[in-house]
C-alpha cells in the first residue's frame, strides 16, 4: 500500500488541486493504520501469541460484509454526484476505492470497540 502510494504521488497530475490533497491525506491516514496494525501483529508474534484467532476472524468478516453493502451505496452517490458537479473520472474513480477502504476501517473499528451479536 505504501509503495502504491509513493508511485501515485510521484505520477500525479495536478498536486494542488484539492481532491489530490484530500486523497493525500486520506491515504496517508489508512497507511498509519496499517503501520499500527503491522506493529502490533509483530508484537505479538514475538511474544508467540497467535496471529488471528476466531474472533478477530469473524470480527473481519462481518466488517468487510457490512462494507461491501455500504461500499455499494457509496458509489451510487458517487454517481450521483458525478452528474452534479464536474469530476475528472479518475479522481472519482480513486475517491470510490479510497471511501471504500476507509468504510472499511471505520466499520471494523466501530464493531471492534461496539462489539457484535453473533447470530446477526
Amino acid at each position: 500500500m505504501l509503495v502504491t502510494g509513493i508511485i501515485w504521488l510521484l505520477n500525479g497530475g495536478n498536486h494542488s488541486s484539492s481532491w489530490f490533497t484530500g486523497q493525500f491525506v486520506v491515504i496517508s491516514i489508512l497507511v498509519a493504520i496499517s503501520l499500527i496494525g503491522g506493529i502490533k501483529l509483530f508484537k505479538a508474534s514475538t511474544l508467540g501469541e497467535p496471529h488471528e484467532d476466531e474472533l478477530t476472524k469473524r470480527l473481519l468478516e462481518k466488517g468487510a460484509s457490512k462494507s461491501f453493502f455500504i461500499s455499494l451505496f457509496w458509489w451510487i452517490f458517487l454517481i450521483i454526484l458525478k452528474d452534479r458537479i464536474t469530476v475528472d473520472g479518475e479522481e472519482l474513480i480513486g475517491t470510490g476505492i479510497i471511501g471504500m477502504g476507509v468504510i472499511l476501517v471505520v466499520n471494523v473499528l466501530i464493531l471492534k470497540f461496539k462489539g457484535f451479536n453473533d447470530e446477526e
